[in-house]
C-alpha cells in the first residue's frame, strides 16, 4: 500500500515569484497572519510545521518536471499533485498535460489560468473525461490553492490505497484459485488412480475367477482325453494286430482267402479302403489329442494362480501359451509369427505377464480387423523376443491401421478405447503397462499410420537386483 505523507507536489512555472509563492502557501500554510486576523489562537486541527501536508519541487522546464516524474515513481515516492502555469504552456498547454500524465496516469493537475482571456474549454475540452485536473484563476487566494491542493491529494491517496487494496485482494484471489485449482487436479488425481485401481481389481478378480474356471474346466476335459487317447491306442494296436493275423491266414490258407464268400466280403467291406486309410485315420485322431492336449495345457499354465512371491519363468512358453488361447481372436483375420530368441529364465508374476501378453495379441488382431485388408492378402501378427543385456525385450506388431497422431498420447489412458461398444473397455493397455511397470519394466510402442503398430514390453530379467542396484 501507498502512503505518502507529506504529499509531494510538482510546480512547474517559468516565473520564479510564482514558483516561491506557491512553495511559501503549501510548506507553510496556514500563515500565521490569519490567526491575527481572524482574532483567534491557532487552532487545534492545524498541521505543525514539522508535520506539513506538502513537499513541493518547482521547475522551470517540462523535460526536468518529467524526469522528476519518473524518478519519483521510481523511488516509491511519487508527486501526486502537480500545478501547471499556463504562462509557460503558452498554446502547447495540452501537449504538457499530455505528457505529464503519461509519465504518471494518476497524476492530480491544477492548472494555474494567469490570463483571463484564455477559455477553459479551448484549452483543456480535451480532457473532460480525466477527473482529476482543475482549473482555477491565477492570483487568487491562498486557501484556494491549498484546499484545491489538498482535496486532489487525498482523492489521490484514496485512488492508491483503494488501487493498493483491489491488488492484495487480487493477489489473495489468484492465490485461493490456484490452491484449488492444485487441490482439484490431486482430487482429480486421486479419483483417476482409484477409478485404475477398481478396474484392475475388478479385472484381477475376473480374471482369477476365469482361471479357476478354466483351470477346473481343463482338468476335466484332460481326463476323458485321456480315455481316449487311450482307447485309440489300443484300437491302433488291436488293428495292426488283426491285419497282422489276416496276412498270416492269407498266406497259410489262401484257398480259404479267395473263396466266393470271402471275396464278397472284402469287396462289401473295401478292405484294400481300410488298409489304406484306417492308419492314416489314427494318426488323424492322435494328433488332434494332441493339439487337444496343448490347448488343455496351455490352459492350465495360463490360468496359473498368482503368487505372492516372484518366480522363474519361461516367457517363450507363456507367449505360445498366450498364442494358443487367442487364436479363436486371429485366426480368421491374420496369422501369427514368432522368433523366439533364446531367453533365461525371468522372475516375475507369470500369471500377470500372461495377460499382458493376451491384451497385445488380442489388440493386434482387432487393428488388423478394422484395417479390412482384401481376403487375398493374409496379415501377420508378429512376436519376437530377445534379450539386451540384464533385459528381455518382447515386441508385438500388427499391419493394423497405424494408431493416429491425435490420439496417441491418450492410448494409455483409463477408460480410454477407440473400439466401438462391447468390443473394448479402455483398460486392457493401461492394465498392462501398470502391471510392466510393476516389474520394474516399461512399455512403449512404433506406430504408423496406415502400416501398423509393434508394441514394445521390456522387463528385467531379475527385478530385484534392479531394484537393489538402483537403490
Amino acid at each position: 500500500m501507498i502512503i505518502v505523507r507529506p504529499h509531494r507536489v510538482l510546480i512547474l512555472s517559468g516565473d520564479r515569484e510564482i514558483q516561491r509563492a506557491l512553495k511559501t502557501v503549501l510548506e507553510d500554510w496556514p500563515p500565521e497572519e490569519l490567526y491575527v486576523d481572524l482574532g483567534v489562537d491557532q487552532p487545534l486541527e492545524a498541521p505543525a510545521k514539522e508535520h506539513a501536508s506538502f513537499e513541493t519541487s518547482s521547475f522551470s522546464e517540462l523535460g526536468d518536471a518529467t524526469l522528476a516524474l519518473g524518478r519519483g515513481r521510481s523511488a516509491g515516492r511519487p508527486f501526486s499533485v502537480a500545478l501547471v502555469d499556463l504562462a509557460l504552456a503558452q498554446e502547447r498547454a495540452r501537449q504538457v498535460i499530455s505528457l505529464l500524465l503519461e509519465h504518471d496516469l494518476a497524476l492530480q493537475i491544477i492548472v494555474l489560468n494567469t490570463s483571463a482571456e484564455i477559455p477553459w474549454r479551448s484549452l483543456l475540452g480535451g480532457f473532460a473525461a480525466h477527473d482529476g485536473l482543475l482549473m482555477i484563476r491565477y492570483p487568487c487566494e491562498s486557501m484556494e490553492v491549498v484546499q484545491a491542493a489538498r482535496a486532489l491529494a487525498n482523492k489521490w491517496q484514496f485512488a492508491q490505497e483503494r488501487a493498493a487494496r483491489e491488488a492484495e485482494l487480487e493477489a489473495a484471489v489468484s492465490a485461493r484459485t490456484m490452491e484449488l485449482e492444485r487441490s482439484k487436479q490431486a482430487l482429480l488425481t486421486v479419483l483417476i488412480e482409484r477409478d485404475r485401481m477398481e478396474a484392475e481389481l475388478r479385472l484381477a478378480q475376473k480374471l482369477e475367477a476365469v482361471g479357476q474356471l478354466a483351470a477346473g474346466i481343463a482338468h476335466e476335459i484332460n481326463t476323458p482325453i485321456q480315455f481316449v487317447s487311450d482307447t485309440v491306442h489300443f484300437l491302433r494296436s488291436g488293428t495292426t494286430d488283426l491285419r497282422q493275423l489276416l496276412s498270416l491266414l492269407e498266406e497259410l490258407a489262401p484257398e480259404l482267402t479267395t473263396s466266393p464268400r470271402v471275396v464278397e466280403l472284402k469287396e462289401e467291406i473295401d478292405l484294400e479302403l481300410l488298409d489304406t486309410e484306417m492308419p492314416k485315420s489314427f494318426e488323424r485322431i492322435t494328433e488332434g489329442l494332441g493339439r487337444v492336449r496343448v490347448i488343455v495345457r496351455a490352459m492350465k499354465d495360463f490360468a496359473h494362480p498368482r503368487q505372492d512371491e516372484m518366480s522363474d519363468a519361461d516367457l517363450n512358453q507363456a507367449i505360445s501359451n498366450a498364442l494358443v488361447v487367442s487364436r479363436n481372436e486371429y485366426k480368421y483375420v491374420a496369422d501369427a509369427v514368432t522368433d523366439l530368441g533364446e531367453l533365461p529364465p525371468v522372475k516375475c508374476h507369470v500369471g500377470d505377464l500372461n495377460q499382458v501378453f493376451l491384451n497385445l495379441i488380442v489388440n493386434a488382431a482387432h487393428a488388423i480387423e478394422s484395417a479390412h485388408r482384401p481376403l487375398e492378402q493374409r496379415p501377420k501378427i508378429t512376436i519376437c523376443t530377445r534379450r539386451e543385456g540384464a533385459q528381455v525385450v518382447i515386441t508385438v506388431a500388427d499391419e493394423g491401421t497405424g494408431i493416429p497422431e491425435a490420439i496417441r498420447s491418450r492410448i494409455f489412458d483409463p477408460f480410454f478405447t477407440t473400439k466401438m461398444v462391447g468390443r473394448g473397455t479402455g483398460q486392457g493397455l493401461p492394465i498392462a503397462r501398470a502391471i510392466v511397470e510393476r516389474h520394474g519394466g516399461a512399455m512403449s510402442f512404433e506406430t504408423e499410420v496406415g502400416r501398423g503398430t509393434t508394441f514394445l514390453v521390456r522387463l528385467p530379467i531379475d527385478p530385484t537386483q534392479t531394484s537393489a542396484v538402483a537403490a
